[in-house]
C-alpha cells in the first residue's frame, strides 16, 4: 500500500469540507480561530483514518501507522491553537464526542458485517465540524445552530443510506424508513423557525430519493457523483435563503 497522509475517501471529504463551510458561512465572523480549527479538522480526519487502518490491519501496518503519527502530531499543535483563539469553554464538548465516536470507530473497524454502522458512525464524527467551525466564527450557542447542526447529521446519515441501498438494494427499505424519520424530523425543525424552509427543502429533496418511482440501482462512480450534488445542495440552498 502506499504510504499516504491524504485518506482517498473522497465522500469523507465532501462532508468534511461542507461542514467546516457552512459553519463558518453560519458564524459570519470567520477569525484565525476559524482557520485554526479547520486545520485541526483535516488533520485529525488524516490521523483517525491512518491509525484505523494500522489497528483493522492484520500484521500492523507500519507505513499508516507512521502516517497517523505525523497527522496526529499536526493536529495536536494546531488544535492547541484553536483552543487558544477561540476558548476551551466554546470548544469542550467536542473533545468527549469525537473520543466517543473515535472508540466506537475502533470497535467496528475490527467486524466486516459493521461496515454501515461503521461508516455511519464515521460521517457523523464528521459533521461535528459545522457547529465547531460555526462556534470559531462568533456563532453563539442556540437553537438556531442545534437545528443547522441537526439537518446536516440528517442530511449526511441518509446518505450513507441511500448507498448502501444502491450497492445492497435488499437494504432499500432502510433508506426508505430513514427518508420517512428524516423528512418528519426537518419539517419539525423548518415548523420551530430553526431552518429555512428553503434549507429544509433541499434536505427533503435527498430524503425523498429512495421512494422516487422510478428508482434503480446505481454504480459506485455514478452513486458519487449524485451524493456530491446532493450534499452540496445544502449549502447552496443557505445561501440562497440569506440572499433572499
Amino acid at each position: 500500500m502506499r504510504d499516504r497522509v491524504i485518506p482517498a475517501n473522497h465522500g469523507a471529504w465532501i462532508v468534511l469540507i461542507t461542514g467546516l463551510g457552512l459553519g463558518t458561512l453560519f458564524g459570519g465572523d470567520p477569525s484565525t480561530g476559524t482557520l485554526a480549527l479547520s486545520l485541526t479538522a483535516v488533520a485529525v480526519f488524516c490521523a483517525a483514518e491512518r491509525l484505523l487502518t494500522a489497528a483493522s490491519t492484520q500484521g500492523g501496518h507500519p507505513r499508516a501507522l507512521r502516517s497517523g503519527l505525523v497527522a496526529a502530531s499536526i493536529g495536536t499543535v494546531t488544535g492547541m491553537w484553536t483552543l487558544a483563539e477561540v476558548g476551551v469553554v466554546k470548544l469542550a464538548w467536542v473533545l468527549p464526542c469525537a473520543l466517543l465516536l473515535a472508540m466506537a470507530e475502533r470497535r467496528l473497524s475490527q467486524r466486516k458485517a459493521s461496515r454501515p454502522v461503521y461508516e455511519l458512525v464515521g460521517m457523523s464524527a464528521l459533521v461535528l465540524a459545522l457547529p465547531a467551525a460555526s462556534l470559531a466564527s462568533g456563532c453563539p450557542i442556540g437553537w438556531p445552530l442545534a437545528a443547522l447542526s441537526l439537518a446536516f447529521l440528517i442530511h449526511v446519515v441518509h446518505a450513507v443510506l441511500r448507498t448502501h441501498a444502491h450497492l445492497k438494494p435488499k437494504r432499500l427499505v432502510i433508506a426508505r424508513v430513514g427518508g420517512l424519520i428524516g423528512i418528519g424530523l426537518v419539517v419539525l425543525l423548518a415548523a420551530l423557525d430553526g431552518l429555512p424552509w428553503i434549507v429544509a427543502l433541499a434536505v427533503i429533496f435527498g430524503l425523498v430519493e429512495p421512494w422516487v418511482p422510478s428508482w434503480s440501482p446505481m454504480p459506485a462512480k455514478r452513486i458519487g457523483r449524485r451524493e456530491t450534488v446532493l450534499i452540496l445542495a445544502l449549502p447552496l440552498a443557505w445561501l440562497l435563503a440569506v440572499a433572499l
